[in-house]
């Protein structure tokens, strides 16, 4: 699976680790990525497909998501 990280304020850029929760089939997954540019794309393994992906899932960090 890919997930794109974009960073879209203007300035600095900011290096950060993210949370993402990973659902599939009853099972649910955290992984770590760590957005270090303003555009990134993450390639993470799992052996089934995802019903449903949470960046940030406690909400740590101030953004706004577009799908």
């Amino acid at each position: 699976m890919a997930v794109r990280i974009r960073q879209t304020q203007e300035g600095v850029t900011y290096r950060m680790p993210l949370m993402l929760s990973l659902q599939s089939a009853g099972n649910t997954t955290r992984e770590t990525i760590q957005s270090t540019a303003r555009d990134q794309t993450f390639t993470i393994g799992l052996d089934d497909k995802p019903t449903k992906i949470i960046l940030d899932p406690d909400e740590w960090v101030l953004k706004e998501m577009m799908n």
